[in-house]
């Protein structure tokens, strides 16, 4: 047998067990990769099931080798390019998008990638064309999630969250096996409507301004929300007497109709405009003497570094406390630890615990935070849960805001942001780096404490 027999017999076993032998299946590509290094179809199979398993880097390895044997292939491009946006290679993914298109402009995922690779660079005009080129040419749950965003950044929410339903299938298919039917906004004056948490804490913190407005048109409302902003999320609704706060894990409740509560402008049919200046929820928040501040520093910061793992922008954002403490450059200045979850020990890691104090003994939930955060004159974050929980509770917020990861309220570039009264973004540069936003906060915290 020679190597190329053996190698396409590699391949054939590898495509043959596929399903259910993964790992025999990664076996014999690479066996075939190793018998003939001229088998594409061993490299494009590697790519694949590198990528599968989140081995992005050696994905781009074999999508390289792949595409120097079959440089005609536009779906080979498309894919590298998808890799190559994960790993941050920004201009070089626009690149391999622009050839897969160049090769086949019917390919809605390249288009779809172009979109998400332009939507980084601030194009978001060119971000919305590409995105709906890819979702005319095939709309389904994934390139209609890439319109949506692209919309949300272009400002056009109310497109962006009719588009931004594709969630549902996309992401979280088992809303679809609830027991009653969606509600579209109908008036339902007898009737119980289950209303979800369906993205992280900072979304359901943002979405319970829509709330009262939901009220009016149902006889109640059972609210399943994160079990840390209970307490919060009670106090912002106290003037509505029809809405019960359960807990996430708790037992689906009794109920007639359910809706998600990102869904709410959807459902409630409401206008750009609405959508945007749609106020947040008052709330009193006490104050205390503050038994942990340090009395003889003139400027308090609350700092936070780390957001949710489990959010897919999470290794962009997310950055380490020794990046926090370049802002010790700046005299009169005492830092506070506001995070919480496993990173809440860093501090203490890296040594740190002598200039940042560690407040995580003092968080039990969102509303201890908010208490911390009436005493501190300002929070340095990243985007994260915090920011959208100072505005709600109208504290200064700067936020160090990476460039590949990308928040629709915050905006890609300038001070475009909503529902953040507070706010000031100090954005990544071109190659996103986190030096020239903790440098550019250092400068501006210092004209604060002249």
């Amino acid at each position: 047998m020679t190597p190329r027999e053996q190698a396409i017999s590699f391949f054939n076993q590898a495509v043959s067990v596929q399903e259910p032998e993964k790992q025999l299946s990664y076996k014999f590509l690479v066996s075939a990769a190793d018998a003939d290094p001229t088998l594409n179809n061993s490299w494009y199979g590697i790519a694949n099931a590198n990528a599968d398993m989140g081995l992005r880097e050696s994905s781009i390895a074999c999508y390289r080798r792949y595409l120097e044997l079959n440089p005609s292939d536009g779906k080979g491009w498309t894919n590298f390019g998808h890799m190559l946006y994960h790993t941050g290679r920004i201009d070089e993914a626009e690149a391999a998008c622009v050839r897969a298109i160049k090769i086949d402009d019917k390919l809605a995922n390249a288009w779809m990638n172009l979109s998400l690779v332009q939507s980084v660079q601030c194009k978001v005009d060119e971000s919305l064309r590409s995105a709906k080129r890819g979702y005319e040419l095939e709309p389904n749950p994934l390139t209609e999630m890439a319109l949506a965003f692209a919309y949300l950044h272009a400002r056009q929410f109310e497109k962006g969250f009719k588009h931004f339903e594709a969630k549902i299938p996309y992401k979280i298919p088992q809303y679809l096996s609830f027991p009653w039917p969606r509600w579209q906004g109908e008036e339902i004056s007898d009737k119980i409507l289950y209303v979800v948490s369906d993205q992280g804490l900072g979304d359901t913190l943002c979405f319970l301004r829509f709330l009262p407005a939901v009220s009016r048109r149902c006889a109640k409302i059972i609210l399943h929300a994160q079990p840390e902003l209970m307490r919060m999320a009670a106090l912002m609704l106290m003037d509505c007497s029809n809405i019960e706060i359960v807990p996430l894990n708790a037992p689906l409740p009794v109920a007639d109709l359910w809706v998600a509560i990102t869904s709410l402008p959807v459902a409630l049919g409401l206008s750009n405009d609405e959508i945007e200046h749609t106020q947040q929820l008052p709330i009193s928040i006490e104050t205390s003497l503050a038994p942990w501040k340090a009395p003889e520093r003139k400027l308090h910061v609350g700092i936070y570094w780390a957001g949710n793992s489990g959010n897919d922008i999470d290794r962009w954002r997310s950055t380490t406390v020794e990046n926090f403490l370049e802002l010790c450059r700046v005299p009169n200045v005492q830092l506070y630890s506001l995070q919480v979850g496993s990173h809440s020990q860093d501090v203490h890691a890296s040594g740190s615990a002598a200039v940042v104090k560690d407040l995580t003994p003092w968080i039990r939930d969102v509303y201890d935070t908010a208490t911390i955060l009436k005493n501190l004159d300002l929070v340095i974050s990243i985007e994260s849960f915090l920011p959208h929980l100072c505005a709600t509770v109208g504290k200064e917020c700067w936020i160090a805001y990476a460039r590949n990861g990308g928040d629709y309220r915050i905006g890609r570039h300038g001070q475009r942001t909503i529902w953040h009264p507070t706010a000031r973004v100090f954005y990544q540069d071109e190659i996103a780096s986190w030096n020239t936003v903790f440098g550019n906060i250092v400068t501006a915290l210092r004209e604060k404490t002249a």
